[in-house]
């Protein structure tokens, strides 16, 4: 999508009105103070903020980066952020150009519960953003605000998901470790109706490793596989 082409909105809540910007640039973001309710990785500090809003403007200076803010007063208090599937993990070792990865989501925890995550999420995927690519979020627990939500674990679960399918995606097991962790972690996904199913296909096949001595079909490695009937 053409950066230019991607307008913001204004949101109206009872804490007064909140702008929602939309490919937001590095430079911009820089300059920006990250409201103290942002966390990092489930901890909650000005430096954990701090360390939060370097991590927007790196992934907004990215090729494929997307940054979407929700801004109150020169304070941001709500992110969505999309980029490449990390390398690091199973879904980035061997990338293909459908795949990609919405990072995170979060708002502050004074501005919870007036709707600006749905927000953020109706601005990304209005107009037909992304509905030739696939992308995927994890849920992990040790992200998770569950002392300031006051939300159990499963929960917080199904809070997140409830988000999630109303914007077409759809939850999938996966083998994956870092999902496999916790039961409490989630793989969510959503296939826009213009991904190749060609690439469907191989994202299908990241889900699970198959385990040594099987064939690519999933059959028992030995005489079949050299040409024996």
């Amino acid at each position: 999508m053409d950066r230019s082409s991607a307008p913001g909105r204004v949101l109206e809540t009872p804490r007064g009105p909140i702008a929602l910007v939309d490919w937001a640039d590095p430079d911009p973001l820089a300059r920006l103070r990250l409201d103290d309710g942002l966390g990092a990785f489930g901890h909650y500090s000005r430096h954990a903020a701090e360390i939060q809003g370097k991590a927007l403007a790196r992934v907004a200076g990215l090729p494929e980066g997307r940054v979407l803010v929700a801004v109150q007063e020169d304070r941001i208090v709500g992110f969505l952020t999309f980029h490449p599937a990390d390398r690091e993990i199973r879904w980035g070792r061997d990338p293909f150009p459908e795949l990609l990865e919405l990072g995170g989501i979060e708002v502050g925890r004074g501005h919870r519960n007036l709707g600006i995550a749905s927000a953020l999420m109706a601005l990304a995927f209005d107009g037909g953003a992304y509905e030739d690519r696939i992308v995927y979020a994890t849920g992990y627990t040790w992200c998770w605000d569950l002392e300031g939500s006051g939300l159990s674990k499963g929960g917080y679960r199904g809070k997140i998901l409830a988000l999630f399918k109303r914007f077409g995606f759809d939850e999938h097991v996966t083998d994956e470790p870092n999902v496999r962790f916790d039961w409490c972690n989630v793989l969510m996904v959503r296939v826009g109706p213009g991904v190749p199913l060609a690439a469907y296909r191989r994202f299908l096949d990241l889900l699970f490793e198959k385990p040594a001595g099987l064939n690519p079909d999933g059959a028992p490695a030995g005489p079949r596989a050299a040409g024996v009937k």
